[in-house]
């Protein structure tokens, strides 16, 4: 799965925002299905849909906790409160190229990614300091 967001830093609160934009599922490379060994899109879906169909069906759209039974979540509030564990594949570029094929390869791409998170919890701190 991948999920495309804004950054907004809203200065009249002094908060930094995530607006996820659209969700794309993809065939994961490992499914023994898939042939080809590369993952491939099934669909882009707008979050804003998606929400919809999430808050709609409140029996099936379940977020579960393996920690606590009592704290199951709908996915609309598991994405809305970040719950899930997720790195960076792309940031806005001119190529509109991923990190991978920016800097060469799946290692140097998962490095950019760690990178890159590191770059934006730092920006993020910088914001709060006077």
């Amino acid at each position: 799965m991948e999920i495309k967001e804004d950054m907004i830093f809203d200065k009249k609160r002094s908060r930094m925002y995530h607006d996820i934009k659209s969700i794309t599922l993809f065939v994961p490379s490992t499914l023994p299905s898939n042939t080809s060994g590369i993952e491939k899109p099934i669909g882009t879906f707008k979050y804003s849909d998606l929400v919809k169909v999430f808050r709609a069906n409140p029996e099936n759209a379940i977020w579960f906790n393996a920690e606590n039974d009592a704290q199951h979540k709908n996915l609309a509030d598991a994405f809305e409160l970040w719950l899930f564990n997720s790195y960076i594949t792309k940031v806005s570029n001119a190529g509109d190229s991923r990190l991978d094929d920016i800097y060469g390869g799946a290692q140097q791409g998962i490095l950019a990614a760690a990178q890159t998170s590191a770059d934006l919890i730092e920006y993020e701190y910088n914001l709060w300091s006077f």
